[in-house]
């Protein structure tokens, strides 16, 4: 850990977070996921072979990996985790205690990772206690430090997971980048009046970002023989001018040009594009899903849209940290800013924000007609936490639905501006 900073960044919301056990409305025990074991702790169990454990577990095939996970813990066949009783509680915490989880269960729903050295705490909202935290309070997403001590379990340090590329000069200027993008970001999540129009000033800024990273490749590409040194100056120097151009008059001029997204025209695409994707999302839920027979409820978006988006400003009147700490989360979580030196991925990972959001927004509208009432802040909870388990926890679902926009070359931050369309 020497080259990680000792203080960790981290939402003040997982500084209150606490695995609430059996009062989990969806645990984690019972989600279907793999649970890997680290070394240490799979030796743990094998020290105990009479533990209950140990009928469970699984090495992993290749021996030689220089990773420190040693094998896993094979689910039920309904999915749920053989030490997940039936009080909602763990047989292995209660029989050897809290330090004898492995890193896998420890860390939930925690996630770690560095640039430039300094540690990022996040978390997947897939966890009803996370969701909620993080969507409650105004102040759940200001940034603070703390010590990663705080972090620390009795068998090992979490370690954070990378995120720079490249080495020299192209890792520095990578990290500068990406933090000014990061903290642009942020700042006009707090200056848009609500976050369906934050996630519209962010599609204009990642289309402006994604322009200039292709007008510097041909510039590169025009002047090969520029020291790299002096080359990456006036690189970082360009997107520095254009971060502090989005200034709040800037922003009023983006928000007063957004209107023309909800022409009638670009309304038909947004449908076409959700709907192509719903219908994806439900070739991977299971039938008994929440999400599942919200989304096979609705008959005609367009008439849920009309309807129901009312009802949703509403919630956002009332409450409106509550959306926008999501796409917080999402940025934090995700580092898909950490792409701002490759136009393609930053679009397409930023594109794939786009949709998640809008269907959450189209699940809060369904929601909201079937109560025949506004959405408030648990509806917000639950929908996020049922929807990140989905998606989060899918890597075939998610690399299916890019995949799927790619062939239809809805890759780019235009097609994100027309499926934010209010």
């Amino acid at each position: 850990m020497s080259r990680f900073s000792p203080q960790a960044q981290t939402p003040r919301y997982l500084q209150r977070f606490a695995c609430i056990g059996g009062s989990c409305p969806q645990s984690c025990c019972d989600g279907g996921w793999s649970v890997t074991l680290d070394r240490q702790t799979w030796n743990r169990y094998k020290s105990i072979p009479l533990h209950p454990v140990n009928q469970h577990l699984e090495p992993l095939a290749d021996k030689g990996s220089k990773d420190e996970i040693a094998g896993k813990l094979v689910m039920r066949p309904d999915g749920r985790c053989p030490m997940h009783n039936d009080q909602g509680l763990c047989d292995i915490q209660n029989s050897m205690g809290e330090q004898a989880l492995s890193a896998t269960c420890r860390n939930f729903p925690r996630l770690f990772h560095s640039i430039a050295g300094q540690v990022h705490v996040s978390a997947t909202l897939s966890c009803p206690e996370a969701a909620r935290l993080a969507l409650d309070s105004a102040d759940a997403m200001t940034l603070d430090l703390c010590s990663l001590q705080q972090f620390e379990t009795p068998l090992d340090m979490p370690r954070p997971h990378e995120l720079e590329i490249g080495s020299g000069i192209l890792r520095e200027v990578h990290s500068v980048c990406a933090i000014a993008l990061r903290d642009r970001l942020l700042w006009i999540t707090d200056m848009a009046p609500t976050s369906l129009q934050a996630m519209q000033l962010w599609a204009l800024l990642v289309r402006q970002v994604a322009q200039w990273q292709c007008n510097w490749k041909a510039y590169n590409q025009a002047h090969p023989e520029e020291h790299m040194e002096q080359s990456m100056q006036i690189y970082t120097g360009q997107l520095a001018d254009l971060l502090e151009s989005w200034n709040e008059a800037t922003i009023q001029h983006h928000l007063d040009s957004i209107a023309s997204l909800n022409a009638a025209e670009n309304r038909s695409v947004q449908l076409a594009i959700m709907q192509a994707s719903i219908n994806l999302i439900q070739k991977y839920l299971p039938a008994s899903s929440e999400i599942q027979l919200l989304l096979g409820s609705v008959q005609n978006w367009s008439a849920v849209f009309q309807s129901g988006a009312e009802r949703v400003h509403e919630l956002e009147k009332k409450s409106p940290w509550a959306l926008k700490n999501l796409i917080r989360n999402d940025l934090w979580r995700n580092m898909w800013y950490t792409h701002v030196l490759s136009a393609e991925d930053l679009e397409s990972n930023f594109l794939s924000l786009a949709l998640k959001y809008t269907l959450t927004r189209m699940l809060l509208c369904a929601s909201a007609l079937q109560k025949n009432n506004s959405p408030v802040l648990s509806d917000v909870v639950r929908i996020t936490y049922l929807l990140s388990r989905h998606i989060e926890h899918n890597t075939a679902l998610h690399a299916d639905w890019i995949r799927n926009l790619k062939n239809n070359q809805l890759n780019s931050s235009a097609a994100a501006l027309i499926i934010l369309g209010d």
